[in-house]
């Protein structure tokens, strides 16, 4: 499971339409990431029990409570990995909002048992993925970064999911949405998201509606179709 915020998806289009347009010795041998599978991390969970979902629900509800929407936008490019593979990634920038939002998760996430995370946040997103880069590759950064540089969109809600290896790739199931509204009301149902307006919700923050579903309410529900 993971924590992240979706991006549009007419961002997601608009930034495929660019690489598409890139030269050729720059987008050769790359696998463009699906414009509606893009996606900023927050945080990696690992594995994770479906019993944990309703405290996970809560969690990010809690972090989400005193956020407002804020504005995303792309920085410098960057090829990430080493040896055969690695991935083009943009980072991503913000006012404080975003580092405040990382790290009041991060203070809900250790509370319910999770080990804190060592590495430094740095958000990005993961534009394309590529077997075979050559060190040449990075010079060519520098070229085409104006093609990304300052491209934005606002940024209102962070999502919980679980990831399904399947053989066309990984499916990302969403299982539960907060919303950043600077009030008590942190999450809500959304049918895109999670299911039908008006769904139950299992969540335990007080005051607080949540998308999420007991993990027997996923067994007899289809999954969505929704990925990052």
């Amino acid at each position: 499971m993971f924590v992240a915020i979706p991006v549009p998806d007419a961002v997601g289009r608009t930034l495929t339409a660019r690489l598409r347009r890139l030269p050729r010795d720059v987008v050769e041998g790359l696998r463009a990431t699906p414009p509606d599978t893009l996606h900023l991390t927050l945080r990696f969970l690992g594995h994770v029990p479906r019993s944990l979902v309703p405290d996970l629900c809560s969690v990010i509800s809690a972090a989400a409570v005193p956020a407002l929407p804020f504005e995303l936008r792309l920085g410098s490019l960057q090829w990430l990995g080493n040896g055969r593979s690695g991935v083009l990634a943009a980072g991503v920038l913000s006012d404080g909002s975003l580092g405040e939002l990382h790290d009041r998760l991060e203070v809900g996430l250790e509370r319910l048992g999770f080990e804190p995370e060592r590495r430094p946040f740095r958000p990005h997103l993961t534009l394309a993925r590529a077997r075979g880069r050559r060190e040449g590759d990075r010079r060519h950064l520098a070229a085409v970064a104006d093609a990304f540089l300052g491209l934005s969109w606002p940024a209102d809600a962070m999502i919980l999911f679980e990831s399904h290896l399947e053989a066309a790739g990984a499916r990302h199931e969403p299982l539960g949405v907060a919303r950043f509204r600077g009030g008590p009301v942190a999450a809500e149902a959304d049918g895109r998201i999670a299911g039908t307006p008006g769904q139950r919700p299992t969540a335990r923050s007080r005051g607080m509606q949540s998308t999420c579903r007991s993990p027997s309410e996923h067994a007899s529900s289809p999954p969505s179709d929704s990925s990052t």
